[in-house]
């Protein structure tokens, strides 16, 4: 059975909801789902997105139906040498910066966030803000909303933060599965990619592409991965990525080419119950995010993978920062749950770990505390990570800083 694999597509809990609903189906007696997307006022440029609900931007993409493992590819199939399946992939990034342990994303045009980055700049080794998105032609890349903002810029500058930019291709899949079946569209993107990078004086760019889950889509889109790291190595840049968290083999995501590829792969360890779920669950229970973070470790490069984790809570209709979670409780909060023990989408029969809930007026909210989170991070510590994210900078919860900085 394919992975289950919630969207990140990490967004600030100080910006607006915007509603995306999670489509379930029964295939062959086994539940899955896929994402209903909706208009995400935050983004871009205000004018919506339509995405996934916007907590989890770079969204941890759902999962999708059952396909095959090794079936057969559509086209771009095959498409560079070397790129594919795994065991053909060759070692195309740089040695895993020792620097980038402590990342997070902002959402697009999240003043807020800025605001947040900029009075504690030197807690992030890198800083990725929402600033790009592939363009309707698939092939150019258009700013959104805050796009090089000045605050963020002045105080990555004079911490020595590194500002990789994430680019987001997330409103429509068939323009992310139209460049990536056409070489002639990627080696242009590439190009638009690199200048980009270049011109803005970047360290680096993270890349945001989603809903790729057919299995057509695994070679031509670790093709562009590969084509698009070299390019950015030979220019001085770096390159990472939010992926989906995977705990197993997928017929549609080639983990193992994309860690050789990839700088750094941003797992995006959130949403197994998320917004629009039929019931209300743990956002990252504790023995799915062990056994993602076991997966990861065996492909060879674990300390090119980091942890996104989750700064909210949530019910199947509403979420709320993580700091502003227990102001909605209308009952006493519980920090353990046996949720897990009927959830169907438990597949691995996974364990919840702390997890705090509460009644409230929008149900019943499931949310973290810094207590819960380290487990998760010892998780990422125990087996070789190399650092830990989080969607979104702001509102963190009390001793969050100094929690992460006990590991990484």
């Amino acid at each position: 059975m394919e992975p289950r694999s919630w969207r990140l597509t990490p967004a600030t809990a100080v910006l607006a909801l915007a509603a995306a609903m999670l489509l379930y189906a029964c295939n062959d007696g086994e539940i899955v789902a896929g994402w209903w997307d909706a208009a995400d006022p935050a983004h871009p440029d205000g004018q919506g997105r339509a995405d996934a609900w916007e907590p989890s931007q770079p969204s941890n993409d759902a999962r999708a139906p059952d396909v095959p493992e090794g079936a057969a590819h559509d086209a771009g199939a095959g498409v560079a040498a070397g790129v594919g399946d795994s065991a053909a992939a060759g070692d195309d990034a740089s040695p895993l910066p020792r620097d980038h342990a402590r990342c997070g994303w902002i959402g697009a045009g999240d003043t807020a966030g800025y605001a947040a980055f900029a009075a504690r700049p030197s807690f992030y080794d890198v800083i990725h803000p929402d600033w790009y998105a592939l363009g309707t032609d698939s092939v150019s890349v258009r700013r959104l909303t805050g796009a090089d903002d000045s605050t963020v810029l002045a105080a990555a500058a004079a911490s020595q933060v590194q500002v990789w930019p994430l680019v987001a291709g997330v409103d429509d899949v068939t323009l992310v599965r139209t460049l990536i079946n056409d070489p002639a569209l990627r080696s242009q993107h590439v190009a638009n990619l690199v200048d980009l990078a270049v011109s803005k004086g970047y360290a680096g760019l993270d890349m945001d592409y989603e809903h790729l889950w057919d299995a057509a889509d695994k070679a031509p889109f670790a093709a562009f991965v590969h084509e698009l790291s070299v390019a950015m190595h030979a220019a001085g840049k770096r390159l990472s990525a939010a992926v989906p968290a995977l705990w197993t083999s997928s017929s549609s995501w080639d983990m193992a080419s994309l860690s050789q590829s990839l700088d750094v792969l941003h797992l995006m360890g959130y949403d197994f119950h998320g917004i629009g779920s039929p019931h209300g669950g743990p956002t990252a229970p504790l023995g799915w995010i062990q056994a993602v973070c076991g997966y990861a470790a065996s492909l060879g490069h674990p300390e090119r993978f980091v942890l996104g984790l989750p700064n909210y809570g949530l019910t199947p209709s509403f979420y709320c920062a993580l700091v502003d979670c227990a102001a909605e409780c209308t009952g006493p909060i519980a920090t353990s749950t046996d949720e897990m023990q009927a959830c169907p989408f438990n597949e691995g029969d996974w364990a919840a770990g702390r997890s705090l809930s509460c009644d409230s007026p929008h149900g019943r909210l499931y949310f973290d505390d810094t207590q819960s989170l380290e487990e998760k991070v010892q998780a990422a510590r125990a087996h070789g990570l190399g650092g830990v994210t989080y969607w979104t900078v702001g509102s963190e919860p009390s001793g969050f800083f100094a929690m992460i900085q006990n590991y990484y």
